[in-house]
């Protein structure tokens, strides 16, 4: 392959290795990916604190819901199937 495009790191770096991909070409292929960091979210701190308090909502509610799982297994487990013998051919 001739260049980079479409492969992760990985198919990079394997590529590399068997001179399947030069370091110009990885290189040059790099330097024509976009700059995009002017889509970057900076989140303010409301938002912050906002997600902190839903995200310990979320782990308040997953603790409570393996409490309850935790006290209804106390029960006994049912029986298991019988078993029933297979006569080998004869």
């Amino acid at each position: 392959m001739a260049a980079a495009e479409g492969l992760d790191k990985r198919l990079q770096e394997r590529e590399l290795r068997q001179g399947l991909l030069s370091q110009k070409a990885l290189d040059a292929s790099v330097q024509a990916l976009p700059d995009l960091a002017s889509n970057v979210h900076q989140a303010d701190d409301e938002e912050l604190a906002r997600l902190r308090e839903e995200l310990e909502k979320e782990q308040l509610t997953r603790s409570n819901r393996i409490e309850r799982a935790l006290l209804e297994t106390n029960e006994p487990p049912p029986p298991p199937p019988p078993v029933v013998p297979i006569e080998p051919e004869a």
